[in-house]
């Protein structure tokens, strides 16, 4: 059993730096006409190489894994008997994405065990290298380059075709990011950034983007920060909150400039001005459709087990005479797919990392709020626990619950783009 960082490790953390770009080149060559999956391609692999390394380096883990795969396979197999309905490749694509999240966080904590200074090395490069490559894809959306958010040419991703997983992958990018500039360089410079980091959330343009960076920009510094009240800190903040309300007058200005508020005028038209359809995007409708179809096909079994990804869509279809879809909200979802027991098995490794900082008594508070808020986003929204695009990097951020105050500390003389082997540092 290897107990340091092996080749199979580099190829891991080399496919990670590489994966946006491979999902960039993925809408690149949809923009095309060509439609191939690249980043299946790529992140299959990636999967089984971390399920592996996991398997030979804690046994546990990997069984936690297995208890979870089992659980959702068997919901698919029993409904196949008990409906008559499967298709194996969609199933199959569904179930590697629940997969990403569990492999990546247990994966990762075990690097932290292995190498700790160069675990945050890795994780820093990692996050470095993809807000780059987002941020280049919002400003080639801007330049009239990709996708668009949403029609009439509201927000911009680039070449990444998913919005909604594009929204959560920043927000767990800028998340780590700006903890890491608030704690290791001067205010001033985290003030930069948060203005960078708010333009390129407000181009992508989702609620969940801009409401994320706006929450998540506040609470780095009061949660990263032991307040004792001074006459210095009170005019600080007086002159900061001043100075903060210049700027949102300017961008105001700015946005109504270039017509972004008309452009959001088409929703509230398109929902007839109903609030909570807006703030849901229309998943209260499609989850009212599904509730329907549930209590025409309702038992104890499908509470238990669900109905598959194929069996939901072909019952909702049937029942409501309707295009079949998921509902868009993640909770929702898991429990008409997998039912139960398949929500739960999902939920079970966030339940375990957010039992293991509350147990040990970790200090970072940052990590631990983002992580609520990203389980609340999974809650109104869709396409969060399970993702292609921000799967890797949720779990890669989860990992880091594992994880004491020295996360900090560490950083004071860490250079990111840096790698060589070093005695594990970390305190337990």
């Amino acid at each position: 059993m290897s107990q340091r960082i092996v080749f199979f490790d580099k190829l891991i953390f080399f496919i990670f730096y590489c994966l946006l770009i491979v999902d960039s080149i993925n809408g690149f060559l949809l923009t095309s006409g060509v439609s191939i999956s690249l980043s299946q391609i790529v992140k299959t692999p990636l999967l089984v190489l971390m399920l592996y390394r996991t398997l030979m380096l804690n046994r546990k883990y990997f069984i936690h894994i297995l208890v979870i795969l089992f659980i959702l396979l068997f919901s698919v197999a029993i409904n196949y008997f008990k409906l008559g309905i499967i298709n194996i490749a969609k199933e199959f694509v569904i179930i590697t994405k629940l997969l990403i999240i569990p492999v990546s966080v247990y994966y990762f904590v075990e690097i932290s065990k292995l190498d700790f200074r160069n675990y945050l090395k890795i994780i820093t490069r990692i996050f470095i290298i993809s807000f780059f490559i987002i941020f280049v894809n919002i400003a080639l959306g801007v330049l009239g380059f990709g996708f668009d958010q949403y029609t009439g040419g509201i927000g911009k991703k680039g070449f990444f075709y998913a919005g909604n997983e594009l929204s959560i992958l920043y927000v767990v990018i800028y998340s780590a990011l700006m903890y890491i500039i608030f704690n290791r360089f001067s205010k001033w410079k985290y003030f930069i950034f948060a203005t960078i980091g708010f333009f390129v959330g407000l181009f992508i343009s989702t609620k969940v983007s801009m409401l994320s960076i706006i929450i998540l920009t506040f609470m780095i510094p009061l949660l990263s920060t032991k307040w004792q009240i001074t006459t210095k800190k009170a005019l600080a903040l007086f002159f900061s909150v001043g100075g903060l309300f210049f700027i949102l007058t300017l961008i105001s200005n700015f946005l109504e400039d270039i017509g972004f508020f008309d452009k959001w005028v088409y929703f509230l038209r398109y929902y007839d001005y109903n609030y909570v359809s807006i703030i849901l995007s229309g998943r209260d409708r499609f989850l009212a459709d599904a509730v329907e179809m549930s209590l025409s096909f309702k038992s104890e079994f499908h509470i238990l087990f669900g109905y598959s990804f194929e069996g939901f869509m072909q019952l909702f279809e049937q029942n409501s005479m309707k295009k079949a879809h998921s509902i868009e909200m993640d909770f929702f979802d898991l429990y008409f797919f997998y039912g139960l027991f398949g929500l739960l098995a999902v939920l079970s490794v966030w339940f375990y990392s957010i039992y293991y900082y509350l147990a040990n008594k970790n200090d970072n508070k940052v990590i631990f709020f983002t992580v609520i808020l990203i389980l609340i986003i999974s809650f109104l929204s869709g396409h969060v626990l399970y993702s292609g695009l921000s799967g890797p990097f949720v779990g890669l951020y989860l990992s880091l619950l594992f994880q004491k105050e020295i996360f900090i500390n560490e950083y004071s003389n860490l250079n990111a783009f840096s790698f060589r082997n070093t005695k594990n540092t970390k305190t337990k």
